[in-house]
C-alpha cells in the first residue's frame, strides 16, 4: 500500500510539474545570453577534442560552465539550432529534479505528505520559469540536478557508511560545481544534514568533508577569476549603496517567494537616495527579527531552522557580497534556495492537518482544498510566466512596462527589431 501511495505521488508531482511548464516548449531563443552560449558560439556548433577543452578552460558569458557548454554541443550536433529540442531538455531536467526533491525530502523528513508537499510546490512555482523557460540557464538545472543526487546519496551515505556513496556524493559535487559555481555551498548543506540528523559533532565528521570544502574553493576561485576578467564584478557604487542591496535582497526574495507577482526577468540597480539608505536598519532589524523566531523555534523542532539554513546557505553565493552584473537580484537565483522554505510550508501543512483542528474531517477536506487552489493557482501563473518568455519581443517588452528606465531591455528589444529588419 505504501510503495502505491509513493507511486501515485511521483505520478502526481511529474504530471502537474510537465503541466505547469508546458509552454515554455513552444518558446524561441531570445536575445539574451542564448546567442553567446548557443546559436553564435562557434565552439558548441562543433562538437570537436578542441572545443571541449575551450569548455574546460575559458568561460563564456562570465561563467565557468564546461558541462552545461557540453550539453549544448551534444544537443547542436545532433538537432542544430532547433529551440524546441533545447526548451525539451531543461523541461525534462525540471521534472527530474523535481522529482528528486522529492525523493530528498522524503528520506530526509520519512514523511511522504511533507515530501509531496514540498516537490509540488516546487514544480509548480513561478519563480523557477527563468531557470526552466530561458536556455541560457540551463547552468540553474544542470547544477541543481547533480546538488540534489548529491545531498540524496548523502542521506544514503550517512545510513550505512559505505565508501561507495562517498565517492559518488563527490562525483555528484563535481559534475555540479561543473555546472554553475553556487553549488560552492554542498559541504555547507551536509553539515545541515549532520545537525538535523544529530550526528555527534566529531573530527570525523569534518575530516570527511575536507575533499568537498576543498573542491568548492578552488571551483570558487576559478568562477571569481573569470567574473573579474569579464568585468561583470565591477559595479561603480559606494559601499552604502552596496550595504542597501545586500540588506534589501533576502526579504525581496522571500516576498517573491510568498508573493509571486509582477516577476521580472531584470530587476535592476536603481538610483539610491539619502531615504533608501535610511532604509537600510529597517531590513536588517526585519531580517535579525525573523532569525530570532528561527532560531527560538529550534526548542521544538529542528525542521524550520533545516529549512531556513537551507535557503540561507544556498542563496549565500548571490547575496552581492561580491557584486555581478546589472540586476541586484534574479529569479534564477531561487531554484535551489526555494527548497528550504517550500519544506517549512510543507511541514507547516502536515502539522496542521494532524492538530486537533483538522480532527473534523470537513476541516481535513478544507485545507487540502485551499493547497489545492493554492497549487492550481501557481500553476496557472507560472503557464502565463512560460509565455512571457516566447521570445525576445515578449520577453523584454514584459521588463520595459515593469522597469521603464532597464537599459538592457530596450537594447535586447531594438537587437530582436533590427534582426527583424523593422528598422523603425
Amino acid at each position: 500500500m505504501k510503495n502505491k501511495i509513493l507511486i501515485f505521488y511521483i505520478l502526481g508531482i511529474a504530471i502537474v510539474t510537465a503541466v505547469a511548464f508546458l509552454p515554455a516548449l513552444s518558446n524561441q531563443f531570445v536575445d539574451w545570453d542564448d546567442p553567446a552560449y548557443v546559436t553564435e558560439n562557434e565552439s558548441v556548433q562543433v562538437l570537436s577534442a578542441d572545443n571541449v577543452k575551450k569548455f574546460f578552460t575559458r568561460s563564456y558569458v562570465a561563467s565557468y560552465c564546461p558541462l552545461v557548454m557540453l550539453s549544448y554541443a551534444a544537443e547542436y550536433s545532433i538537432f542544430g539550432p532547433n529551440p524546441f529540442v533545447y526548451h525539451l531538455t531543461n523541461y525534462l531536467l525540471n521534472i527530474c529534479i523535481t522529482l528528486l526533491v522529492f525523493v530528498f525530502i522524503y528520506m530526509l523528513s520519512r514523511n511522504h505528505k511533507v515530501a509531496f508537499i514540498t516537490a509540488l510546490i516546487f514544480g509548480v512555482h513561478p519563480v523557477h520559469v527563468e531557470s526552466v523557460a530561458w536556455i541560457a540557464e540551463r547552468k540553474d538545472l544542470l547544477c541543481a540536478l547533480f546538488y540534489m543526487i548529491a545531498v540524496t546519496v548523502y542521506l544514503v551515505y550517512l545510513k550505512d557508511k559505505k565508501v561507495k556513496w562517498y565517492l559518488f556524493c563527490f562525483i555528484a559535487a563535481v559534475l555540479a560545481l561543473f555546472s554553475k559555481a553556487m553549488a560552492v555551498t554542498i559541504p555547507l548543506v551536509f553539515l545541515l544534514i549532520d545537525y538535523y540528523r544529530g550526528r555527534k559533532i566529531d573530527k570525523v565528521l569534518f575530516l570527511e568533508k575536507i575533499p568537498f570544502f576543498g573542491i568548492a574553493l578552488i571551483f570558487g576561485l576559478v568562477n571569481i577569476y573569470f567574473q573579474k576578467l569579464s568585468g561583470a564584478t565591477e559595479l561603480v557604487a559606494s559601499l552604502e549603496v552596496k550595504l542597501y542591496f545586500l540588506s534589501k535582497v533576502i526579504l525581496f526574495y522571500l516576498y517573491k517567494i510568498l508573493v509571486p507577482l509582477n516577476l521580472s526577468a531584470i530587476y535592476p540597480y536603481h538610483s539610491v537616495d539619502p531615504t533608501h539608505i535610511v532604509q537600510i536598519k529597517y531590513y536588517l532589524a526585519a531580517v535579525l527579527v525573523l532569525i530570532a523566531l528561527v532560531a527560538a523555534s529550534a526548542r521544538w523542532s529542528k525542521k524550520t531552522v533545516f529549512g531556513s539554513a537551507f535557503f540561507l546557505i544556498t542563496v549565500l553565493p548571490v547575496l552581492k557580497i561580491i557584486p555581478v552584473g546589472d540586476a541586484f537580484a534574479a529569479d534564477r537565483y531561487m531554484y535551489l534556495p526555494s527548497i528550504g522554505l517550500f519544506y517549512i510550508f510543507a511541514v507547516f501543512v502536515n502539522w496542521i492537518l494532524k492538530s486537533e483542528f483538522c480532527q473534523r474531517q470537513v476541516r481535513r477536506i478544507g485545507v487540502y482544498v485551499i493547497l489545492a487552489v493554492m497549487v492550481v493557482s501557481l500553476t496557472g501563473m507560472t503557464w502565463q510566466r512560460c509565455l512571457i518568455w516566447k521570445d525576445s519581443s515578449t520577453l523584454f517588452s514584459d521588463v520595459v512596462s515593469k522597469y521603464p528606465t532597464a537599459s538592457i531591455a530596450y537594447n535586447n528589444l531594438g537587437t530582436f527589431y533590427a534582426e527583424k529588419g523593422e528598422i523603425d
